[in-house]
């Protein structure tokens, strides 16, 4: 199926969590065709993906196959609020989806404990940053009875079988127990919970917590000090072992449980800030003030929550918008207010410019590496505009992104780039193949285009470099992955593209 233009850009809206009541509308009509459907489903399939590269189950055990872990990527993934828009609107009545999958029966029950069964519970849909403590998972999806997940930091984004998606920060040691609930033994805790997955327990040494449609957070120390709880929203019971009648929080309420065998319960002020509610985005927007100034601008982006471990990291500043393009003098990594990495060079991004040096290296040592208040701080200023325009004699007029990656740590080489990839630009739809001949397949809006033909692309250092020769100039594209299904654009203002498709396999 060649999917329409409008479809591509409500699916992506979709995945994105960006539609109005009307486009969500349009949507659900449009997957009542079954060409269209399938178009929906290969695409959320990509998404739930695009964290992992798995390794292929075993031939030997076709059945019972288990997966490896190889590639531990971040995306936030709202699978969850895409595929219950389609639930919603009642499209798979009458469609085959999966017969096998039985319904979770959630316990309606405040206290009502689930059984331990062997079921899919849970999935992990997103990590950054995570450093396992032991073995890797032995796979995406978590079933109640597997081992628990320790890591030693990091975000891990973990999403149950009944729709709760919660955010654990390491270090932590939680057990997935059942489709609605977990054991948690050390670790930071957020949990949404839906409507319908009401009942939702965290169970913990000494206690647990059960939902009642909420979100809310935990903290437990893991050495047998107290136990903090509190509520972004809504409403949790809060059991004490062996009591049956549970403490119940409201909004902005917390507690600490386990300081006295007496009085197990106290309350305290809700340190809200002292957790991740949310998957944060690698993406930044920039501008440079609207002054006329000869003084250069400095930038800074938190990225605190983008550095969870010492390692290498780069950003890439991309000029989007304005008149003016962007010299920048240089780029340093701080935490808490000390410099610890710096990048020096100049770089030049704007309209009529094609960079190749507007990629900034950073490497934190492992000795200088903490948690703390982690700033990327850029220096630049507007380029003089004529010779009779110098700087400070007009107003800047310059934007863009930057995105913040750490370093891709796959095994980079010709095939990882071997496929079509999908992007939007201006309200179009572009398409590049990338072909094992190194040509390039273009299209805009389902139409070929011919702007690429002719031009060629290799790969060094794990980033492909795309030649276009016209009459007159030689332009050279850089490409880098941030994952196995998201291509980034380096030194275009392009998007990222995702990847829709991979190279057909010769017939044996």
């Amino acid at each position: 199926m060649n999917p329409s233009t409008e479809l591509i850009k409500l699916v992506d809206k979709c995945i994105e969590q960006s539609m109005t009541r009307m486009e969500r509308s349009r949507l659900e009509d449009l997957l009542k065709d079954d060409d269209a459907l399938h178009y929906y489903l290969e695409m959320t399939a990509i998404e739930v993906n695009l964290p992992f590269e798995l390794a292929p189950p075993s031939e030997s055990t076709p059945s019972s196959a288990t997966y490896n872990i190889k590639q531990l990527w971040t995306r936030p993934l709202p699978m969850v609020a895409a595929i219950a828009i389609s639930f919603a609107a009642g499209i798979f009545s009458n469609q085959w989806v999966n017969p096998s999958a039985s319904t979770p029966q959630l316990a309606q029950t405040p206290g009502h404990s689930q059984p331990a069964t062997t079921q899919n519970a849970a999935t992990i849909t997103s990590l950054i940053g995570v450093n396992w403590d032991g073995p890797a998972p032995d796979s995406l999806v978590l079933k109640s009875k597997d081992r628990a997940i320790r890591m030693s930091s990091g975000l891990m984004e973990l999403t149950f079988a009944s729709g709760v998606r919660t955010l654990i920060e390491g270090p932590a040691d939680i057990q997935v127990t059942g489709i609605n609930q977990a054991q948690l033994s050390m670790g930071r805790l957020v949990a949404d919970v839906p409507k319908g997955a009401e009942g939702f327990t965290v169970n913990y040494a000494g206690g647990k917590v059960i939902d009642l449609g909420t979100e809310f957070a935990m903290f437990v120390p893991g050495n047998r000090e107290a136990v903090e709880v509190g509520v972004f929203r809504g409403e949790v019971e809060v059991y004490d072992d062996g009591e049956s009648t549970p403490k119940t929080l409201t909004d902005d309420h917390a507690v600490l449980h386990g300081i006295h065998s007496d009085t197990p319960f106290q309350s305290i002020p809700f340190q809200r800030k002292n957790y991740v509610r949310f998957l944060p985005s690698r993406e930044f927007t920039w501008e440079l003030p609207a002054t006329a100034s000869t003084a250069p601008a400095v930038m800074e982006f938190d990225v605190s929550h983008l550095v969870w471990k010492s390692g290498d990291y780069r950003a890439i500043i991309k000029w989007m918008k304005g008149h003016d393009a962007l010299i920048i003098r240089r780029a340093e990594l701080l935490r808490d207010g000390q410099v610890i990495a710096t990048d020096a060079h100049q770089a030049k991004t704007g309209m009529y410019y094609s960079p190749d040096d507007n990629t900034y290296s950073f490497s934190i040592p492992e000795d200088a590496y903490r948690k703390g208040l982690w700033k990327l701080r850029i220096t630049g200023h507007a380029n003089d505009r004529a010779k009779n325009r110098k700087l400070g004699s007009f107003t800047a007029d310059s934007s863009g992104l930057l995105l913040f990656e750490d370093q891709y740590a796959g095994n980079i080489t010709d095939k990882s780039f071997i496929g079509t990839w999908r992007y939007s630009h201006d309200g179009d739809i572009y398409e590049r193949t990338f072909t094992a001949d190194h040509r390039v397949q273009f299209s805009i809006n389902g139409k070929p285009n011919a702007s690429l033909d002719g031009a060629t692309w290799e790969v060094k250092h794990g980033i492909l470099t795309l030649t276009v020769r016209t009459s007159g100039y030689t332009l050279k594209e850089l490409h880098m992955l941030r994952n196995d299904h998201e291509l980034i654009f380096m030194n275009q203002r392009y998007r990222n593209a995702k990847k829709v498709s991979m190279p057909a396999t010769p017939p044996p």
